[in-house]
């Protein structure tokens, strides 16, 4: 369940009378966030996204918002079920990422204007065992910062790296046309560090 607060000063908060949003059988919710998909926000869509702690997974659905007549989400039809009523991890909610993606938020560059950009965070959670992380001192990261938008569709977010990225290459190395045969090994020379964009 999600819960709205809003306030006028940031300092003080008032709890909306009826639930934002709220489905049954899906555990725990971690990591909420809410956002409109464009500016002027009066002809958004919006988009709620929750970290789902049964299945280590984010989810989100696009729908409406009232405000200020009524504080309540309304999803897109067909955007939120379940396969299994058993399982909340057979969501027909739609995800950020289908691999080891987890608690994610987002913030706003630009401010509230048509030119602002919408980021992404989110955790890449350990998958091996809890040992060998322990003895490594460390467990997971934090992934590629992503920028998001609604698609052309209306019907789900596009997410690519955020263009900073580009500032943190050097050195490229190219590697003449080749035909590779399935099975062999080609050996890139000349590459240095410890990740490599291809």
């Amino acid at each position: 369940m999600a819960l709205l607060y809003k306030s006028s000063d940031f300092v003080n908060w008032v709890k909306a009378e009826e639930p934002f949003f709220s489905s049954e059988n899906t555990g725990m919710w971690e990591c909420p966030d809410f956002f409109p998909t464009h500016f002027p926000y009066e002809d958004s869509k919006f988009v709620l996204k929750v970290s789902l702690d049964d299945c280590k997974r984010d989810y989100y659905a696009i729908g409406s918002y009232g405000y200020p007549e009524d504080d309540v989400f309304i999803p897109d039809e067909g955007s939120v079920g379940f396969e299994d009523e058993n399982s909340v991890c057979s969501s027909r909610l739609l995800m950020f990422d289908y691999g080891k993606y987890y608690a994610s938020k987002t913030f706003l560059i630009a401010g509230y204007t048509p030119e602002s950009r919408r980021i992404l965070f989110g955790w890449v959670n350990e998958s091996t065992d809890a040992s060998i992380y322990t003895g490594a001192g460390w467990a997971g990261l934090q992934a590629i910062p992503r920028q998001v938008w609604l698609g052309a569709s209306g019907k789900q977010l596009v997410q690519l790296p955020v263009e900073e990225i580009k500032q943190l290459r050097e050195n490229q190395v190219s590697v003449p046309s080749a035909v590779l045969q399935a099975g062999s090994v080609v050996e890139v020379t000349g590459v240095m560090g410890s990740q490599v964009f291809i």
